[in-house]
C-alpha cells in the first residue's frame, strides 16, 4: 500500500507533504529574508537616533 502523498496533523492542525525537506526549506528562506528586513529597519530606525 502507497503512503498518502499529504497527511493530516490533527494536533497542529496543519497538512504536511511527503516532500515536508522543501516547503520548509522554503519557510526558511521567508523567515531569513523577513529577518534582514527586520533587522536593516531596525538599523536605520537606530542610526536615525543618533
Amino acid at each position: 500500500m502507497e503512503e498518502p502523498i499529504s497527511y493530516y496533523d490533527w494536533e497542529k492542525g496543519t497538512y504536511h507533504h511527503k516532500n515536508e525537506q522543501k516547503s520548509e526549506l522554503a519557510e526558511i528562506g521567508v523567515e531569513k529574508a523577513e529577518l534582514k528586513e527586520f533587522l536593516s529597519t531596525w538599523t536605520k530606525r537606530n542610526l536615525k537616533k543618533e
